[in-house]
């Protein structure tokens, strides 16, 4: 599969990720909505681990 055909492809931090997930504004937020609108993520399988610790985390909830 060539590139042209994939669409926009980009490459996250998981800090970034967790960021816009737990925020409806600023610049994580957006930039994690348009990348699920409009492109495709690419992330190793190591990412989601780190997403659902942190949602855990009690510094990452506010508490």
């Amino acid at each position: 599969m060539k590139a042209e055909n994939l669409g926009l492809l980009a490459v996250v931090d998981t800090n970034v990720w967790i960021s816009g997930f737990l925020s409806n504004a600023g610049a994580p937020a957006l930039l994690t909505r348009q990348v699920v609108r409009h492109g495709r993520p690419v992330f190793t399988l190591a990412t989601l681990p780190n997403c659902r610790n942190a949602y855990g985390a009690p510094n990452s909830i506010g508490t």
